[in-house]
């Protein structure tokens, strides 16, 4: 019996061994696709004449290289004849970005053709879509089925595939554009290059210091954001001409009540705290002006996402780049939609802009005293506040804050125990409940504005509501610093937003609801500004 199983455990072991010596290539027993052993994109274009007018202009543009190399590419071929009236002779570089448009650095299947885009090796996009009549790539037919090949696969087009401009590039073309294309233009900025400089520490204020020299690029926030130049996002823009830019600068005067001491200009950052046009700015902030902000946001909110081929109707609203709403009427189209590479786009001598894009933040510093109208060397009392019911201004009534620091202009630098305060603020004593402080912002623009109250918490333990006429805003807020675990540092509280009907001036009244005052028994409220911000309507 064991001697039987060994004979057959033998057997079959011989039978194995003389397999195996028929044919010791296993691959035979594996049937590749023909495209694999076919050869190479560029190989196949070799073997069919229809395409030898293509293959040789591939070869002459270096692209030869790609389509022999083991990556998968598709091509866009065209027949002998097709670039007959284009000018292959000259000009290379412009060759090449032909022929780029005719080569795609991925295997796009037939499946692949549908509502799909692909960059094209000349950095332009190839759009695909799928019709009653078939596929097309950039709105031309393709006229063959695919043929693959060890790396990738071949169509054929019907005509030549030509580079088109992107938005960005007919903003800088189009002499109707020279606001816009002047904008961009100023909007670069240099910055130091992250890469080729070494950060070797740091100064006082924390600001990096770098190792010499000192190299920049230049960086554009508004093209960061808007990315006309962007091949990969296809957009839509309604672009306005230098005559509707014209008229939104004018249009930006009359909405704010024909007032050309609101128009804020540019402000660098070389300054102290400054009022300019009646609006206030912090040491060293810069404010790049009221017409550079509204033309900042004008060029982003005509800029929409996606595809727009022609307006459905008279008038029409898309949701723009900043997530607002863009109206355009067919009577302020100067041109029908124009095809670009990264999307379509019309020229506007007209444009209805947004009414939130002609205001600007208003603030109100509550000095107590300013300088006179004869002598600005004598001040008087600030008639845009309004005391009431015993309230008055209080400088030192917190012992914690030296009575040397906190006296007239109210501005400091403290270090207590534990905390510092910098600001620029007035201490307001309200005395009781029922006690008020009215501050009055001389001139607003009419429009919806969320208010924003800056002040310093103390330990006080009192509350305050406010009021803008008969409108209630924050009611009973709590300015202790025992619900403020940043005691004595700068708050900036959203109290309410108000609209305001008329150009003119807005009045926002501060009262004191209740107080169980730590010293003095007097209720303190440290007020350091009231900000209006403009906010689009509900």
């Amino acid at each position: 019996m064991k001697k039987s199983i060994q004979t057959k455990i033998l057997t079959g072991l011989l039978i194995i061994l003389a397999c195996s010596c028929v044919d010791k290539n296993w691959d035979n027993y594996y049937v590749k696709p023909d495209y694999t052993v076919s050869g190479n994109t560029f190989e196949i274009l070799a073997k069919n004449s229809n395409y030898k007018e293509f293959k040789s202009l591939v070869k002459k543009t270096g692209y030869d290289s790609l389509l022999r190399s083991p990556n998968l590419y598709t091509v866009f071929a065209l027949k002998n004849g097709a670039f007959a009236g284009i000018d292959t002779v000259s000009g290379l570089a412009a060759l090449k970005n032909i022929i780029g448009m005719h080569i795609a650095p991925s295997a796009v299947y037939k499946e692949d053709l549908v509502n799909n885009a692909i960059l094209g090796v000349s950095g332009k996009l190839l759009k695909f879509a799928a019709g009653t009549t078939g596929y097309t790539v950039n709105n031309l037919k393709i006229t063959s089925s695919e043929t693959r090949t060890a790396n990738g696969v071949i169509y054929e087009a019907e005509k030549v595939i030509m580079p088109v401009a992107s938005i960005y590039d007919v903003i800088f073309a189009n002499a109707d554009l020279t606001s816009m294309k002047d904008y961009i233009g100023s909007s670069y900025k240099a910055i130091i290059d992250p890469i080729n400089n070494i950060k070797i520490g740091f100064d006082t204020l924390n600001v990096p210091i770098y190792q010499a020299p000192v190299k920049y690029i230049q960086f554009s926030e508004y093209l960061s954001i808007a990315r006309p130049q962007d091949e990969s996002i296809l957009t839509t823009g309604f672009l306005p001409s230098n005559k509707a830019v014209s008229k939104a600068v004018a249009d930006m005067l009359v909405a704010n009540g024909g007032r050309p001491d609101m128009i804020v200009p540019r402000l660098g950052t070389k300054h102290g705290d400054t009022l300019v046009g009646g609006r206030f700015f912090k040491s060293s902030v810069t404010y790049v002006g009221d017409t550079v902000v509204l033309l900042n946001n004008l060029f982003k909110s005509v800029l929409v996402r996606g595809e727009i081929p022609a307006l459905a109707s008279a008038t029409n609203s898309f949701t723009n780049i900043l997530g607002g709403t863009i109206n355009v009427a067919k009577t302020q189209v100067k041109t029908d939609a124009k095809v670009a590479s990264n999307g379509y786009y019309y020229v506007l001598d007209d444009l209805t802009v947004p009414e939130i894009l002609y205001r600007k933040e208003f603030m109100f510093l509550p000095t107590p005293r300013i300088p006179g109208p004869v002598d600005p060397l004598i001040t008087i009392p600030n008639p845009n506040i309004i005391y009431s019911n015993e309230a008055n201004t209080s400088p030192a009534v917190v012992t914690s804050i030296s009575t040397a620091a906190a006296n007239p202009p109210y501005t400091f630098n403290v270090t207590t125990t534990d905390k510092t305060v910098t600001g620029r603020y007035t201490r307001f004593n309200l005395t009781k409940v029922g006690g008020m402080v009215d501050f009055i912002i001389p001139y607003v623009t009419k429009g919806y504005y969320r208010v924003v109250l800056g002040y310093i918490p103390e330990a006080n333990n009192g509350m305050v509501s406010a009021s803008y006429g008969s409108q209630q805003l924050i009611q009973n807020m709590n300015t202790s610093t025992q619900l403020n675990s940043r005691a004595l540092l700068y708050v900036a509280k959203d109290i309410g937003t108000i609209n305001v009907l008329n150009h003119g001036a807005v009045q926002i009244k501060f009262t004191c609801t209740n107080s169980n005052p730590v010293t003095f028994n007097q209720f303190t409220f440290c007020v350091d500004f009231v900000r209006l911000e403009p906010v689009p309507a509900p």
